[in-house]
């Protein structure tokens, strides 16, 4: 069993964080979306700069499929002004029935191609596809889904006052690999025998925690344990409770154990929360003596 005053190790940190899942998420959209970008750009460049040419056609089939046929013209391309790389390039595409008949009779199909790029063409009359298109829209969903997802557990998690560490959290809202069990020895500076020097309601010497009558008082949290830069030790408050700070030692069932000036001082948490703090993360806690 660890004591107290063992450091104990925290749990690993996210290996992306916070940054990394941002970026991950945006790297996946855009290759997810970068075919149908450049279909679309591609589309337009060819409707501002394409040329119309007289294609001869090469080869025709028909493609039998369960419901119908599926008419198919192989064409070869001519230079297009004065670029000769697109001559002799041949392609295929599907067309419709009226296209195709016309392709036979006349030995040649009209077709618009971008000089220099004789891969970007639009045969009229030719059937396209839209699988492509769904499949991105579908999974364009699944990642608006998954932000949505995100955006809600985030909200969540700070309704709830804990901050994001990547780490699940355990029993009582804290990391299930977090600070370990105290056990039964909750330390000699609040279980031992004071001995006679020690106050009982009186003043505060240095290295000691007010506890009222020990014994027979103890400290109660007044709301959730929060995150805090080091700072004072305790501010007194208008209404007799006190405001505790220090790294946060040891986690057990519903007490908690601050390192208050050197001093470890248990708290019952009385039903509140610890948060997804960490072993040895700066905390604050107003609490009250009760009997």
């Amino acid at each position: 069993m660890a004591a107290l005053n063992e450091p104990q190790p925290a749990p690993p940190p996210n290996p992306l964080g916070r940054r990394g899942r941002w970026f991950a998420f945006v790297l996946v959209a855009l290759v997810v979306n970068l075919p149908v970008v450049q279909g679309w750009r591609a589309d337009r460049q060819l409707e501002r700069e394409g040329v119309a040419v007289r294609a001869e056609v090469v080869d025709s089939v028909l493609l039998d499929s369960d419901a119908e046929a599926r008419p198919v013209v192989a064409f070869e391309l001519p230079p297009t002004g004065d670029d000769e790389r697109a001559a002799g390039t041949r392609w295929a595409v599907e067309v419709d029935e009226p296209t195709y008949d016309r392709a036979l009779r006349d030995g040649a199909i009209d077709v618009r191609v971008l000089p220099g790029r004789p891969g970007v063409f639009e045969v009229p009359g030719a059937v396209g596809s839209r699988v492509g298109l769904v499949l991105t829209l579908v999974v364009d969903a699944v990642l608006v889904g998954i932000l949505v997802a995100l955006r809600r557990r985030r909200r969540a998690e700070a309704a709830a006052g804990g901050t994001d560490t990547g780490t699940p959290p355990g029993p009582a809202g804290r990391p299930a690999d977090g600070p370990a069990d105290l056990g039964p020895d909750r330390g000699p500076d609040l279980d031992s025998d004071p001995g006679p020097d020690a106050p009982v309601g009186g003043g505060v010497p240095p290295g000691a925690v007010q506890l009222g009558a020990r014994g027979t008082a103890r400290l109660v949290a007044e709301g959730d344990l929060a995150p805090l830069t080091p700072g004072l030790p305790r501010q007194p408050h208008p209404d007799g409770s006190l405001e505790l700070r220090g790294p946060l030692v040891g986690i057990r069932d519903d007490e908690v154990v601050l390192d208050v000036e050197g001093t470890r001082v248990l708290v019952d948490l009385g039903g509140h929360r610890v948060g997804r703090l960490r072993f040895g993360d700066p905390v604050q806690v107003r609490v009250r003596e009760q009997p």
